[in-house]
């Protein structure tokens, strides 16, 4: 269920597996008066998500914040710097493993690399 409701950051599980198989209450003691009310959920403006963005995006939201919100020329000016070569890295990269998938595939028919 975690794994479904998260679309913002990975989910992974480290250590001894085993232990996800167990009670809760194993660990926390045994509760002697069950509330069969679900949690209380907050109204949707209330959520982190209007700002949450995919974790690989951050450094990306980051520098973006920056550039919008400094008030120093300095500041935006390296944020622009930093984000014009985060832009490029990640081109570069897309570029490569564009060009693997093409030798991989030995094609270069873009519909097909495009489903991948």
């Amino acid at each position: 269920r975690v794994k479904k409701e998260t679309n913002t950051s990975t989910v992974c599980q480290f250590g001894d597996m085993s232990i996800s198989k167990m009670m809760v209450g194993s660990f926390q003691g045994e509760k002697e008066d069950v509330d069969s009310r679900p949690p209380p959920i907050p109204p949707q403006w209330l959520s982190c998500g209007t700002t949450a963005v995919p974790g690989p995006q951050v450094p990306l939201a980051i520098q973006e914040r920056i550039i919008k919100e400094s008030s120093d020329p300095a500041e935006v000016q390296t944020a622009k710097e930093k984000l014009e070569k985060m832009q490029k890295n990640r081109k570069f990269m897309e570029e490569k493993v564009r060009n693997i998938v093409q030798t991989v595939l030995q094609t270069d028919d873009e519909e097909i690399i495009n489903k991948l």
